[in-house]
């Protein structure tokens, strides 16, 4: 979540949330939370994470998957990487998803959304890779001119200090990763709009059927 100035002699909180309101329908608004305020929403929410950079596969790790159930509803997934010099193997994987409990709503949507994270994705991956080669050259020209630190000689680690020190190693925000300070707002603004424009996709309405004819009319009223 972004971090805002509550008041002037504080320093920047991080907000618990935050709100769109839809402008063509005051009734309707868009709420982003860390994780959902619901038991059973936030089970299913962090069973799809988990599946979703798990055990769901997608060829390449870039593109969208379909899985779920019954219980814990039926989740769309878009899978892409994005670099990350400070990462193992200097590369990072994400997901964006959609949970719905109706599959057949979540396919007839399917085209639209697929369309929509591959747009976001592609933007967020272009950002990345503007800071991935920015700090490679850092690095690049860094190691150009050795300083004392350099010729320090380094006591051997083992192996289980080494994966320690990996796991204490915290995840970099996107904020850092993308160098962008208002990211979170952003892409919950384009969820809002791809959640108002998959409303639209499936509006009950009423259809006439056929007018009764004589013969069942006569039929219906003969005692």
């Amino acid at each position: 979540m972004p971090f805002i100035i509550t008041k002037e002699h504080q320093g920047p909180q991080e907000a618990k949330s935050l709100l769109t309101c839809d402008d063509e329908d005051p009734s309707v608004s868009y709420l982003g939370t860390k994780a959902p305020q619901q038991l059973h929403l936030y089970k299913a929410v962090r069973l799809a994470c988990v599946r979703s950079l798990t055990t769901e596969f997608c060829p390449g790790r870039d593109g969208p998957v379909l899985f779920g159930d019954d219980e814990n509803g039926y989740v769309m997934s878009y899978m892409f990487k994005m670099r990350d010099s400070q990462a193992r193997g200097e590369m990072r994987f994400y997901s964006l998803m959609m949970l719905m409990t109706d599959r057949v709503y979540l396919v007839s949507c399917w085209p639209f959304l697929v369309s929509a994270f591959r747009s976001m994705a592609v933007n967020l991956q272009e950002c990345a890779d503007v800071v991935f080669q920015r700090e490679k050259e850092n690095k690049e020209r860094q190691s150009a001119y050795p300083t004392m630190a350099n010729h320090r000689r380094v006591a051997p680690m083992s192996q289980d200090q080494f994966f320690k020190r990996r796991s204490n190693t915290s995840l970099r925000s996107l904020v850092d990763l993308l160098s962008i300070k208002d990211i979170y707002s952003q892409i919950h603004a384009q969820f809002s709009y791809i959640l108002k424009v998959s409303s639209r996709k499936r509006m009950e309405k009423m259809i006439p059927g056929r007018s009764a004819s004589p013969a069942y009319i006569k039929m219906v009223s003969y005692p």
